[in-house]
Order: structure tokens, then sequence, then C-alpha cells
């Protein structure tokens, strides 16, 4: 809120915000199965992280994934900022972090359409992935910083 990081919630997690904040930005982490309310009042969340984004001159690429595992990104201790976003319009991905192939069934998935963002420099993955689509061909964009 306002460049702070609050945090991450949980389910029945809540807190009373000032009345005088400009911006709030909301990171969910996972699909979200309860509320959420911002206003004069209470805050309840369904594991969701608030967070203020760390990358200052982020590069995007374009890549594809295919029904094989292939890399994705190299390791980066640098990265400060992670956003993995399927553009595909049918296809899933599933991304595995530290050297691990990527297989259909474990991993992080990632819906057609969805995507997942690190925006805590001290969560964001700093290895490798790699990831695999259960098509041939899966539009992706890859942005870190």
């Amino acid at each position: 809120m306002d460049g702070n990081d609050l945090g991450v919630w949980l389910p029945g997690d809540y807190a009373e915000l000032p009345l005088n904040f400009s911006r709030v930005e909301v990171t969910p982490i996972g699909p979200i199965a309860g509320e959420f309310r911002i206003g004069a009042g209470r805050f309840s969340s369904s594991r969701m992280v608030i967070a203020n984004q760390a990358a200052t001159n982020p590069t995007t690429t374009a890549k594809t994934a295919t029904v094989g595992s292939t890399a994705l990104i190299a390791a980066n201790q640098a990265r400060n900022y992670l956003l993995i976003q399927n553009n595909d319009p049918t296809g899933y991905i599933v991304v595995t972090f530290g050297g691990a192939a990527a297989t259909l069934t474990n991993g992080l998935r990632i819906a057609a359409g969805g995507y997942w963002e690190w925006t805590d420099p001290a969560s964001v993955p700093k290895n490798a992935a790699n990831v695999i689509g259960n098509i041939a061909n899966a539009n992706l964009i890859v942005m870190e910083g």
C-alpha cells in the first residue's frame, strides 16, 4: 500500500487500513476463493500478497512451450521481479524451478490466459526454470528484472 509491502495474507486475515492511502496493489499467489474488500473498514482475503513491484527495468521476452520440457529462463541471482504469463487461449503450461525437468504433473501450473508474478525480491525465484505445455507451441511472455 503506497509502496509498502504488507506481506502475505491468509484466509481470515484482515487489517484496518488508513483512510488516506492513495494506492493498493494486490497480487494473487493462487486462485482467490474467498472475499476481497477495500474501503473504510475491515480487509479480508484468501491467500494473496499486497506488494510493491520491485522491478526497475524489466526485460520482456516471448517464449514458446512445447510438449517436451525445455529451458524457460536461466538462473539469475540479481532477479528481483518475475512474471510468467501464458498467452495461449487453450493450452496450460507447467513451470519447474531448480533444474528439474518439467512434466504435466509437477511444478507450477499456469492456465490458459493466466500468469504468476513475483514482486517481492526476497521471494522471487533466482534459479533456472523449465517449462512444458499440454499442447505444442503454447505462447508465453516472461518479464524479469
